[in-house]
């Protein structure tokens, strides 16, 4: 009996078992991908600010500096401008594009359990949400009007009969209408973070920067002992902040390559029923080695 009605669900479901349990992994993978990255990045600038901060701290008459961009102050002085490559709109941008991903992890994992028309309709509309947002703010050009109202339209068809086989139906119209989307996100994130991509450089110069002035600091006799201390401290910070730069910068570019060739296949398998798992699973294993990178560099509490 188990057996047979493993079956009786299966046929039910429209899907077979290799392409569910493959949804599943790519769903659980985005969701934790999205989600750590989104965490992570607001964090991004606030170590920037705080590595030019401390540079300026070092280095008097920085601002005068070609270095240092400078931006109009609210009062029209003129700023030494603190976050370099990571910008408020250049991170709105990026958070916003990982909110994509976790949300369309979040959406296919519900579509997948036994989920209720109120909670698949709050998930369809949270990710049509993020990329209208995506959309606006970072000009994607893959994410169009067609796009969303297919994932929409497609929810909007499971919310009224509640079976599998409607659910089933409803990624396989979600999945290709994403897939433009996804395959844009991917690559510019690649692009961003990979080694010698903008943020990697633009993170790795600041860093630089702030060590050298500490390393002046440390060099020189001419200085106090509390401002020799305080080089010190941040001499270590700025190794630190390089060892993350180099291991964690280069992993989010991976994640995202692996995200895109996951999600080809995943398409693929919804259209000729066959899938290689390959992919999927690189993808899952690059997610979980970020997650343990970003676990070791995450601030430890004090005391």
């Amino acid at each position: 009996m188990p057996a047979l009605l493993v079956a009786m669900l299966t046929a039910a479901c429209g899907l077979n078992s290799s392409q569910r349990t493959a949804i599943v992994e790519f769903a659980k993978s985005s969701e934790a991908f999205g989600g750590t990255a989104k965490a992570q990045l607001a964090d991004l600038r606030k170590d920037e600010l705080e590595t030019s901060a401390r540079l300026l701290a070092l280095t008097p008459g920085l601002a005068l500096l070609p270095a240092i961009q400078e931006m109009p102050g609210r009062q029209g002085r003129r700023q030494p401008e603190l976050d370099g490559s990571f910008t408020s709109q250049r991170m709105r941008q990026i958070i916003g594009a990982v909110a994509v991903v976790q949300d369309y992890g979040a959406l296919l994992q519900k579509l997948m359990l036994d989920t209720q028309e109120a909670e698949l309709k709050a998930a369809s509309g949270k990710l049509v949400a993020s990329l209208s947002s995506l959309r606006t703010e970072a000009g994607a050009k893959q994410i169009t009007d067609a796009h969303l109202n297919a994932i929409g339209r497609a929810v909007e068809q499971v919310g009224r009969f509640i079976v599998e086989r409607q659910k089933s139906q409803a990624i396989k119209e979600i999945v290709p209408a994403i897939h433009p989307a996804i395959e844009e996100i991917g690559e510019s994130l690649a692009a961003l973070f990979r080694a010698n991509g903008g943020l990697y450089n633009g993170a790795l110069a600041s860093n630089d920067r702030t060590r050298m002035a500490a390393q002046r600091v440390l060099k020189a006799n001419t200085y106090s002992i509390t401002d020799r201390r305080y080089a010190a401290e941040v001499n270590r910070l700025a190794f630190e902040r390089d060892q993350a730069i180099k291991l964690a910068f280069p992993k989010v570019a991976e994640a995202a390559t692996r995200m895109v060739k996951a999600h080809a296949k995943l398409r693929e398998s919804l259209e000729t029923d066959s899938i290689s798992f390959e992919d999927i699973r690189a993808y899952r294993k690059t997610v979980e080695d970020l997650a343990s990178i970003l676990e070791v560099f995450a601030p430890r509490p004090k005391g």
